[in-house]
């Protein structure tokens, strides 16, 4: 099961400041980026101000959805805010009593503050191509490893300790 998609915008049509970053996390099974701002100077409505930026995906109810999910957890929540970065992932949602209960959890990746030397997200998206490249553990690679998914294995694991 998939959550409900919006059309995909072009890339020739994305602020060009996220439009690398767009296209990286396109790459992960079961994300789909469906809006992001790099940023304007006379910022409006849902717009960053400029040196701000965001880009919002969904991701999709499969495994390979819940798989990329949590390495984008790690990778910007966990590696880069150790390294020094103001990068965050958020949730967010549009009210559910005006939309489809279940069906509008969005996560955001945004630099809503100072930016820090790796923020711009031309770097964040090379950040999220070389972990995905050195660390990505495919759904069909854990159960080669006999990890099928989230698996008992791993909790058993976490039960010993």
């Amino acid at each position: 099961m998939t959550t409900r998609r919006r059309p995909r915008v072009p890339y020739g049509e994305i602020d060009p400041p996220v439009e690398g970053l767009v296209r990286a996390l396109n790459q992960f099974p079961g994300v789909h980026t469906i809006g992001s701002c790099g940023g304007h100077r006379d910022a409006e409505r849902d717009q960053a101000p400029e040196g701000q930026w965001y880009v919002v995906f969904e991701v999709d109810k499969t495994p390979e959805g819940w798989m990329s999910l949590e390495f984008l957890g790690w990778a910007v929540g966990n590696d880069m805010r150790r390294a020094g970065s103001a990068v965050t992932l958020r949730v967010t949602s549009k009210p559910p009593w005006l939309n489809c209960p279940g069906e509008m959890i969005g996560f955001l990746i945004d630099l809503s503050g100072p930016r820090r030397p790796g923020d711009a997200p031309d770097e964040v998206a090379e950040w999220l191509r070389r972990a995905k490249s050195s660390f990505y553990v495919s759904v069909a690679a854990a159960k080669m490893r006999g990890n099928p998914g989230v698996s008992s294995s791993c909790h058993a694991a976490e039960a010993g300790s």
